[in-house]
């Protein structure tokens, strides 16, 4: 019976096949020459462009509806935005570098699927893995493993622009119409700087695959890899297409996107408004943030369904009538909208509200599940076949609830013929497999190793006028295949001789001999030859031993060295180089055969009564430094995830001896490979030897440093200014100061040494100019980086445009920012500062103007903003985690949200117990009866029942009087306009909530001034009642001396 599901989506796929057979010319394309620029140029409404196979450099940017791209073997066709890396040479430890005429788009490691951070600094490159930094026609490459690039696949993005493009003219606001999209694989798209929010960029980012206003579109056997996002459908306002409708993306693929621009997208993504579409049977690993996403806006009767990620799925959006997340396996799932139904989940659910929403009678929740063996309960886990097995504990529920009669698991061979019907899959367990197994005029059936290894077995197979059969993960003597069509050899090993069979399809198996004889249509790639002879069909991106076939133009000369369980241990000369950067060869989802390492722990800084330990290690490590007086090392400090460490130790014992140590743990990532791997578990330990060093018996005195643009990083930053505010990072000691001329500063700036009690480094810029730290926009990922430093001061600072925060601080203490302003208008999800386990932080005379969450605190002690600024937030201005802590909000002006995050309380206090908060002033653009200031989760030390769907700004979210009411205080807090110059009003206002509703997005798009440079006198109160409470920012911190 069909479900009500099936029946809705069934009216549009009658559409769909109406839109594959629209009338039109039809360009047939081949790489090595100019017939794919030719069909472009030639293009009109209703063409058709089919792919012969190889690879294609650039993208199509069409503004017609009613076109058809496919490639005339699906599979064998690659649109590129990048090209192959040429040799690196070491430059020193970590970096490698090579010749590059221009500034990348991106470098990807495509055997990891990895896409590299950009920085700022030939310094940042040394203690970052997977990073990239451009200078002066020299590329310079810091591995994901911090080894020889050689050991990987690298490719460099060249391409300036989107892969394919869907978009009408400006000014028309007509939707796409009948795209159909089949069989091609994308990458390399990506952009290296923040492409900024227009009709074009949309989500900030170049795109392999965008539609604008998709209606009866489709997409399908598709793969995109290594791009800055996925493939999507995008609807929204009319300027963008409107409403995606009767569209779906069936069988694709999505594997590595990445853009630190855009975390809204993933691999595969729906952008609402959208109705009656799907996504369906998709395949997605290693994208960030997640594999698959449907966002914003109304969805109404939208499905993702049969998908597997494991790399996440989410719905952020608006529920309409009958969408739903339906029959998927995700390792992660954050549902903020859509409903489940028979899903299995088999790691985080975001939320506990998530879990209390969730129909546990059908769906599997793993994490909330008693311990559970995955291969005792399912088919095939380890190959992402979740059928139940009959004694299965999770019968009734997840995307199977009822195991299938033809799915079995055998041991021997006894059992495997009594298995032997059309239709079954059989799963060999380990056994004694011997003989000859004939299969003859038999159809549908699939024999495969069960689990994450290959089955060895001395079969010879022989397949004999049968239709789709399948074998994978089997070693065999031989294999036999005359007559029939459509079969399949996946990950097999052993000799072949195929001949009369049409549609063969031969990939990822080591065949030392191979011999196709007349089969039509024949598919082979990514294999391993020893010997091969073929007559028919297509092949490439195959590897050889020896002569590779001259019309293979991306086949290659290796052979496989074996390793124990029928791995490589030259595996890494495979991984990546398969058309859609998987592995030539036989490979298995598995980790990466990474030891730790790590350059140190040393002492790089010290002071009669302070200390800094730096290490860098090839993986992201967390753990502990000890250190003491005595070889016990009897003090510890815990340091967070990240593969840099600067530990700064104060309050030392003039001239003393001091020893330390290290403990440090990492894991492991995944990838899909066959390398032989010298260590099973995904954990890596390292404990280093006790080092000792002795402090200087008094502090020299302290120095004034000084920086300027125009300053040189070798001179002593006394007589000769620093060009860089990270080479005083550097060199600064307890006691310093350091005074920045005005100028910009593109750089990401790494504090590597701790200030005393009495004694604090101090980062000054000079009084009456301008220093403005640019993240060149977004560029640089963080401005100003503070970990496990103490007794630091910020003052007189600007920042713009950096990629997620302006200032990042982590396990730090006694922290001051003074006079910083933090501009994060056109910049995404620019957050000004983000603080974690940080005692006694203070933002003091502040400004925040824009970004995505403003300011973010957690498990910050003694917490406090005064005299502060946080104007026009997105999503809110604070967040505030500090359970059970004091924090303390005082004299400072708050402002309204962004304009379509109305119904966003103003701040987020996780835990109101600990909160003073007063003499505050909130600037709205609904009246106070109406807007919702803060949202909590915790009052009296009780968690708060949800009022709202969302509970992401807190299960309460409440006005300013309710709230009062709640906890039963009395504020001095007000509701006024401050008169500030910026912007002497809301220019979009608002009685009541539903009044909001029904304008805001008519009144979008002219929220607050976006291009003006800002200064801190743009946000001086004028309004008197202000300034007789101090509310806000104190003129008299500004007077020049």
């Amino acid at each position: 019976m069909k479900t009500k599901h099936q029946l809705r989506l069934g009216c549009f796929l009658l559409g769909l096949m109406y839109a594959a057979s629209l009338p039109g010319a039809e360009h047939i394309v081949q790489p090595g020459d100019d017939s794919f620029t030719r069909a472009k140029e030639a293009l009109q409404e209703g063409d058709s462009i089919v792919f012969q196979p190889g690879e294609y450099y650039g993208g199509l940017h069409t503004e017609y509806s009613n076109i058809t791209l496919r490639a005339a073997i699906p599979g064998t066709v690659v649109l590129r935005g990048d090209v192959d890396a040429p040799q690196f040479q070491l430059l020193s430890p970590r970096i490698w570098q090579c010749a590059w005429p221009e500034m990348p788009q991106a470098v990807n490691e495509r055997d990891t699927f990895t896409i590299y951070e950009r920085v700022s600094s030939l310094n940042e490159l040394s203690l970052t893995t997977g990073a990239w930094f451009y200078d002066a026609g020299k590329l310079y490459v810091h591995t994901s493993d911090s080894d020889n690039p050689a050991r990987h696949r690298l490719s460099i993005g060249t391409y300036d622009n989107h892969g394919l493009l869907f978009n009408t003219a400006l000014g028309s606001n007509k939707p796409i119409r009948n795209a159909v999209v089949q069989g091609l694989i994308l990458t390399g798209f990506n952009n290296h700087s923040l492409k900024l929010e227009d009709r074009h960029s949309r989500r900030f980012c170049y795109w392999p695959l965008l539609i604008f206003g998709a209606k009866n579109c489709a997409v399908r056997q598709t793969t995109a890899f290594l791009n800055g996002q996925g493939m999507a459908f995008n609807g929204g306002l009319p300027v963008y297409g409107g409403e995606v409708e009767d569209s779906v993306m069936e069988d694709c693929r999505a594997f590595g996107n990445y853009s630190p621009f855009n975390v809204s997208g993933g691999g595969l993504s729906i952008y609402g408004p959208a109705r009656n579409s799907a996504v369906r049977r998709a395949f997605t690993a290693d994208n960030r943030p997640r594999g698959i996403g449907f966002y914003a806006n109304l969805f109404t009767n939208c499905l993702m369904e049969d998908c597997v990620s494991l790399d996440g799925q989410r719905s952020k959006n608006t529920t309409g009538e009958g969408s739903i997340l339906y029959r998927n396996v995700t390792s992660s799932l954050s549902p903020y909208a859509n409903p489940l139904k028979n899903c299995l989940v088999l790691g985080y659910l975001d939320g506990e509200n998530r879990r209390a929403d969730t129909d546990l009678s059908n769906n599997i929740l793993l994490r909330y599940e008693e311990k559970t063996e995955l291969e005792q309960e399912f088919a095939d886990p380890d190959n992402y076949d979740f059928r139940p097995l009959p004694a299965s504990r999770f019968l009734g529920r997840g995307p199977y609830p009822q195991p299938e009669p033809l799915v079995s698991l055998v041991a021997d061979r006894a059992q495997l013929e009594a298995q032997l019907q059309d239709g079954a899959t059989i799963y060999l367990l380990p056994g004694q497999w011997s003989g000859e197994l004939l299969l003859k005029d038999r159809r549908g059936i699939r024999i495969a190793g069960r689990g994450k290894g290959f089955r060895n077995t001395d079969f010879s197979i022989r397949i004999e006028n049968c239709r789709d059969i399948t074998l994978e993960r089997l070693t065999a003597a031989q294999i036999a295949i005359s007559g029939g069509q459509d079969i399949k050899i996946n990950q097999c090993f052993g000799r072949l001789s195929a001949s009369q069979s049409s549609g063969l399809r031969l990939t990822h198996s080591y065949l030392p001999q191979a011999s196709i004889s007349a089969c039509p249509q024949a598919f082979v790639t990514a294999c391993i030859f020893g010997q091969k002879d073929q007559d028919s069909g297509w092949a490439d991106y195959n590897a050889y031993a020896q002569n590779v076939p001259a019309h293979e133009v991306h086949s290659f000369l290796a052979s496989p060295e074996m390793g124990p369980g029928q791995s490589f241990t030259n595996g890494w000369q495979f991984q990546g180089r398969a058309i859609d950067g998987f592995p030539v060869g036989p490979y298995r989802r598995q980790l990466r055969n990474t030891s730790l390492q790590v350059d140190g722990p040393r002492v790089v800084a010290c002071t009669a009564t302070t200390a800094n330990i730096e290490l860098v290690a090839n993986l992201p490590v967390t753990g502990k430094l000890r250190y003491g007086y005595t070889q016990d090392c009897n003090n510890e400090i815990s340091f967070a995830l990240h593969t840099y460490h600067n530990i700064g130790l104060s309050g030392l014992k003039a001239g003393s001896e001091l020893f330390f140590r290290v403990e440090l743990e990492g894991s492991v990532k995944e990838q899909f490979s066959n390398q032989s791997l010298e260590n099973s578990s995904a954990q890596r330990i390292l404990r280093s030897e006790a080092q000792k060093f002795t402090l200087p018996g008094q502090n020299r005195p302290p120095r004034t440093y000084n920086v300027s643009p125009q300053g040189d990083d070798s001179g002593d930053g006394i007589n000769t200014p620093w060009r860089s505010i990270s080479q005083a990072a550097k060199m600064a000691l307890a006691g310093d100061t350091v005074i920045i001329a005005g100028g910009v500063y593109q750089e990401a700036v790494l504090l590597r040494s701790t200030g005393e009690a009495d004694a604090p480094i101090t980062f000054q810029g000079k009084a009456g100019e301008r220093v403005q730290l640019c993240g060149d926009n977004r560029r640089i990922v963080d401005g100003i980086v503070v970990t496990n430093q103490r007794h630091l001061t910020f003052d007189n600072l600007y920042f713009q445009g950096f990629c997620l925060t302006g200032m990042s601080i982590t396990d730090a203490a006694d922290i001051r920012l003074s006079r910083c302003l933090w501009d994060a208008r056109r910049h995404g999800f620019t957050q000004a500062l983000q603080a974690h386990n940080t005692p006694r932080l203070t933002l003091d005379n502040c400004v925040r103007l824009g970004g995505h969450e403003g300011i973010v605190i957690s498990n910050c002690p003694d917490f406090t903003m005064q005299n502060s600024v946080m104007f026009h937030g997105g999503v809110t201005s604070l967040r505030i985690f500090n359970a059970g802590l004091k924090t303390t909000i005082r004299n400072n002006l708050f402002t309204d949200n962004l304009l379509m995050k109305g119904r966003n309380p103003v701040l987020f206090v996780h835990d109101v117990d600990g909160l003073q908060e007063d003499n505050n002033c909130f600037f709205l653009r609904l009246p106070p009866d109406q807007k919702r200031v803060i949202g909590y989760n915790i009052l009296n030390g009780k968690q708060m029942p949800a009022m709202t769907t969302s509970t992401f700004l807190g299960a309460q979210q409440m006005l300013y009087a309710d709230y009062l009411q709640a906890t039963g205080r009395k504020t001095g807090s007000i509701f006024a306009n401050p008169q500030v110059k910026f912007m002497s009003d809301f220019r979009a206002k608002y009685q009541t909530l539903d009044e909001w509703a029904a304008k805001w997005q008519q009144d979008r798009g002219n929220e607050m001034p976006m291009e003006s440079e800002v200064v801190f006198d743009d946000f001086m109160a004028q309004n008197p009642e202000l300034q007789q409470r101090s509310i806000g920012l104190q003129p008299g911190r500004f007077a020049l001396p």
